[in-house]
């Protein structure tokens, strides 16, 4: 319906600890749905032989290969600009996490993971990446420079953590779980 609209997410994890985000939405009366000419998808097919890194227009046409390279590209991200796109492959021998400008052109190492990388998300202004292993760790790195890379989180027990999402006020991260008693879960990390 139009007008403005607010929605909460609440979360409780199993220790019982709350958050909660809110979220301004608004409605706009239009008889036509908004088109965008310029909006691309970006995604992994192995179409090809292996897992590349492709973009399309939100129709489905125009895809377009990024990378071509023998290794395993996957888990691409658009920064929130749309002008560069994070990345994790293999292509040295390694997983790595990698950065590309747009037209796949560029790509450059950022920081080299000790294990597989698990998830990842640009930090609302663009400057800082938030990315998990498979070793359950949670670091956050300076996507120019790659160079600040710091645990965020480390596993205890059999906890994972992979982030989705940041909030756009940066001051929160949303993360995939894992913890062997209760399973798959959802959780926000306070960066405060």
């Amino acid at each position: 319906a139009e007008g403005v609209h607010q929605f909460e997410l609440k979360v409780t994890d199993a220790r019982g600890f709350i958050d909660k985000v809110t979220v301004q939405v608004t409605v706009l009366n239009s008889s036509e749905p908004p088109t965008c000419t310029t909006c691309k998808i970006v995604f992994v097919s192995a179409r090809d032989g292996n897992n590349e890194i492709y973009t399309s227009n939100t129709d489905g046409s125009n895809i377009t290969r990024l990378t071509n390279d023998p290794g395993d590209d996957g888990q691409p991200k658009w920064s929130p600009d749309g002008t560069r796109i994070a990345f994790i492959s293999d292509r040295n021998g390694s997983p790595g996490l990698y950065i590309m400008n747009q037209d796949g052109s560029n790509v450059v190492l950022r920081t080299s993971l000790a294990y597989l990388g698990m998830g990842l998300t640009w930090s609302p202004d663009g400057t800082k990446i938030a990315y998990g292993n498979i070793d359950g760790k949670l670091f956050l790195m300076n996507a120019d420079s790659g160079l600040t890379a710091r645990p965020l989180l480390k596993k205890q027990n059999q906890e994972r953590w992979w982030p989705t999402d940041w909030s756009s006020d940066g001051e929160k991260i949303l993360l995939n779980t894992f913890v062997s008693k209760t399973g798959n879960d959802i959780a926000i990390l306070s960066l405060k």
